[in-house]
């Protein structure tokens, strides 16, 4: 469940999350790749290293669809750090229908929190997934 808009909207999802993250989406909108990797909480990477299937839920207000940057690019980024870190087979990157693999192959980033999990890895697979819809609040309170 990502936070502000994932929490304000926590049961319009229909799941009882069991982890709160904050992954902000300023951080890929100004390309800072490496401080969006490094605020990945190592619970969610330890999730994901057990083969659980994660879900990520966010609202988004700015897109029409109303699926936010968290998931469209932050999964994608996140996903592709876990299978390097892990040596799990590569998928490519694709970043709205776009595969960004390539541009992906040339960041130097620091992965040495998620190669911590490698020796707990208890899958071949990563399984994180986003669920989303349109909202109207983008951080504001509920009055």
């Amino acid at each position: 469940m990502n936070l502000t808009n994932g929490l304000e909207y926590i049961g319009a999802f229909g799941i009882e999350p069991d982890l709160f993250v904050r992954l902000q989406s300023s951080h890929l909108e100004g390309g800072h790749w490496q401080r969006f990797v490094d605020e990945v909480d190592n619970g969610l990477l330890w999730h994901l290293s057990q083969g659980e299937k994660v879900y990520l839920c966010d609202c988004g207000s700015r897109s029409r669809n109303g699926v936010p940057r968290t998931i469209w690019q932050g999964i994608p980024i996140i996903r592709a750090c876990c299978e390097r870190a892990w040596h799990l087979e590569f998928h490519p990157v694709m970043v709205k229908g776009m595969n960004v693999s390539r541009w992906w192959a040339e960041l130097k980033l620091d992965l040495r929190k998620y190669r911590y999990f490698r020796k707990h890895l208890q899958t071949d697979e990563v399984r994180f997934v986003g669920r989303s819809f349109r909202s109207t609040m983008d951080g504001r309170r509920v009055a």
